[in-house]
């Protein structure tokens, strides 16, 4: 495998995997070889880039695009990592979940390994999050109401007592 990386990673961007133009993952791509790591025991790492579309609205008065949706992309990388033996797992560090799938999805192309998502059960996910402590929640929101003074199609709010809050408590 290592020989296969350092092909892919000496090719950069043009030995990527190219998705559809509507996805925010444009493009994911190895720009290293496979090394090892040590970490108490032996891991090997992948690094790993891809291009993630950032959509804003032009807020300069100025600009001929005033109000318009604009987009630009962010090059992002993450990290693959695999243990020494032949584990049926391993580990994406990523910043943006987003990005998860086309990472599987160019390590099965052009690894030829194939990774899964985790199915975790609900009694899973209670373990997992037992003890913790909710800090942020994220809504989806219906604006029928004409009264309402959000007027966003979502609304993530951020406390360290969320759900304590007026707000939390009102949606």
């Amino acid at each position: 495998m290592v020989s296969l990386t350092t092909q892919l990673s000496n090719r950069q961007k043009r030995s990527g995997l190219l998705f559809n133009e509507n996805n925010t993952i444009r493009v994911v791509y190895c720009t290293e070889e496979l090394r090892k790591i040590d970490f108490g025991s032996e891991i090997y790492e992948l690094p790993i880039s891809y291009e993630k579309q950032i959509e804003y609205t032009e807020s300069n008065p100025s600009s001929k695009y005033f109000r318009d949706q604009r987009y630009v992309y962010s090059l992002e990388n993450a990290f693959l990592w695999l243990p020494k033996n032949d584990s049926q797992f391993a580990i994406i560090a990523t910043c943006d979940f987003v990005s998860v799938k086309p990472i599987i999805k160019y390590i099965r192309n052009r690894l030829n390994i194939t990774y899964s998502l985790p199915d975790l059960s609900q009694e899973m996910l209670i373990n997992i999050a037992s003890g913790s402590t909710m800090r942020n929640a994220t809504f989806g929101i219906n604006f029928k109401e004409t009264d309402s003074a959000i007027d966003s199609k979502s609304l993530t709010i951020y406390d360290d007592a969320v759900a304590e809050t007026k707000i939390y408590k009102s949606i």
